[in-house]
């Protein structure tokens, strides 16, 4: 996971794409209770 503020998101589908400036994760959202890292 990127370390630091986040200073972009976005939701598509069952995707998350979350931005701090350096890196971007991408979360498998489709499970509320149970969020997966994918990227």
């Amino acid at each position: 996971m990127a370390k630091g503020p986040c200073l972009a998101a976005f939701v598509s589908g069952s995707y998350a794409y979350i931005g701090n400036g350096e890196e971007m994760d991408i979360l498998d959202v489709s499970n509320p209770a149970s969020l997966t890292v994918i990227g």
